[in-house]
C-alpha cells in the first residue's frame, strides 16, 4: 500500500507525522485514525452532457460471490434518470435496463450457489467459536441432510426457509452432540452470525426443531449445571478483579479453585430436578459459583471474595438472574446446619 508523508499536517493527540493511505489518515507515533478516506467506486455512471462522472451508490450485497457489489436502481423506477433527476438518453436506458436483469439474475441463489454459502459460513462461525474440526464437519453433514427435508417441506408449503438459519440450528446441534468439548451456550453463537452480519433470534432455531423428520435425525439433549461448572470457575479466577481480591485476603490461587469445584458439585448433586424446575442450567452453575463462594467464606470466617455484580459481569448473566436462583434454590444448602 503506498503512503505518502505530509509535514505540515501533525497529529491532534501527539503531533506526530501523519501517513495518507488509500483508506485513512493515520498518525506515524500513537496510531490514530485522523480521517477517512472515500475512495472512488470501480464502476461509474458517465454523463453526457457534463464532463465527470457519477458515482452509483455502494451497497451491501458483500456476501455474493460474484456481482458488481452495488445496486442498481433500488427504487425500480421505469426511467433512469442522474443524480440530478434529469432523464438520461434512450441509448443509456435500454443499456441500463440490460445491467439491471443481469445484476438481479446474479444477485439470486441458485441451489447449489445457497448451499455452498451455507457452508462457508459454518466454517466461518466455527472459526469463531473455536470449534474442533470434527464438531465443524458434524454441523456440515447436519446441514446437507436437514435442507433436503426442509425444501421438500417448503416446497409443499410454497415458501423457501432461510438457509442461515439451518447452518445455525446445525451447529447448535452439532455443538450440544459432543459432550466433550466445552459446552456453548446459544446466545454466543447468535452472537457469532451477529458479527458476520446475520440477525437470528432463538425462536427462530427452536422452530426447526419441531420438524418430525429432524427429531430421527438429531435429538439435541440439554446440557446440566455440572457441565458449566469448570468454564465459569476459569473466566472467574481469570478476572483482575478477582485476583486482587484473592491476593489480599492471601489465598492460594489453587486451592481456593479445589475448594469452589468441590463445594459446587455438593451443591447441585444435593440439588434435584425437580428444585431446579427448567432453569437455565447456565445461571444455574452460576448461581451455585455464588453459593460455593459463600460457604467456603462461613466455613474460614472470613469476607466472600465474589459479589453478585462482579460475577454477572464476568459471567455475562443478568445479575438479578443470579440472586433469584440463589434465593430460592440453593441459599438453603449454604446455611444449613
Amino acid at each position: 500500500m503506498r503512503s505518502i508523508y505530509f509535514n505540515q499536517n501533525v497529529c491532534p493527540e501527539c503531533s506526530g507525522f501523519l501517513v495518507t493511505t488509500e483508506y485513512n489518515i493515520v498518525c506515524v507515533a500513537c496510531g490514530l485514525e485522523v480521517s477517512r478516506i472515500i475512495s472512488d467506486p470501480t464502476y461509474c455512471i458517465e454523463s453526457e452532457n457534463r464532463q465527470g462522472n457519477y458515482y452509483t451508490f455502494p451497497g451491501a450485497r458483500a456476501y455474493l460471490a460474484d456481482g458488481l457489489g452495488t445496486d442498481i436502481d433500488r427504487y425500480k423506477t421505469n426511467r433512469f434518470r442522474d443524480f440530478r433527476g434529469r432523464i438520461l438518453s434512450e441509448k443509456k436506458q435500454n443499456k441500463f435496463k440490460r445491467l439491471r436483469i443481469i445484476h438481479q439474475r446474479v444477485g439470486r441463489f441458485g441451489e447449489r450457489e445457497r448451499n455452498f454459502h451455507a457452508l462457508c459460513l459454518i466454517n466461518r462461525i466455527s472459526a469463531l467459536l473455536n470449534l474442533p474440526k470434527n464438531v465443524r464437519n458434524r454441523a456440515g453433514y447436519y446441514y446437507k441432510k436437514i435442507s433436503k427435508i426442509i425444501r421438500k417441506n417448503d416446497k409443499e408449503k410454497k415458501r423457501r426457509r432461510n438457509s442461515v438459519k439451518i447452518a445455525a440450528f446445525c451447529i447448535l446441534a452439532a455443538v450440544k452432540e459432543d459432550p466433550k468439548i466445552i459446552p456453548i451456550r446459544l446466545v454466543e453463537i447468535l452472537r457469532c452470525f451477529k458479527k458476520a452480519g446475520y440477525n437470528i433470534k432463538g425462536s427462530d432455531l427452536t422452530e426447526l426443531r419441531l420438524y418430525p423428520e429432524i427429531t430421527k435425525i438429531i435429538k439435541i439433549k440439554a446440557r446440566k449445571s455440572e457441565d458449566y461448572i469448570d468454564r465459569i470457575i476459569d473466566s472467574t479466577l481469570a478476572s483482575k478483579k478477582v485476583q486482587n481480591q484473592v491476593e489480599k485476603k492471601k489465598i492460594d490461587t489453587l486451592e481456593y479453585k479445589q475448594a469452589l469445584l468441590s463445594v459446587c458439585k455438593k451443591i447441585l448433586e444435593k440439588t434435584p430436578a425437580q428444585k431446579r424446575g427448567g432453569r437455565d442450567p447456565y445461571i444455574m452453575a452460576a448461581a451455585a459459583v455464588y453459593a460455593a463462594d459463600k460457604y467456603i467464606s462461613k466455613i474460614h470466617q472470613a469476607g466472600a471474595i465474589l459479589t453478585q455484580r462482579l460475577l454477572a459481569e464476568i459471567t455475562d448473566v443478568a445479575e438479578y438472574s443470579i440472586r433469584e436462583h440463589y434465593l430460592k434454590v440453593l441459599k438453603a444448602h449454604v446455611y444449613k446446619k
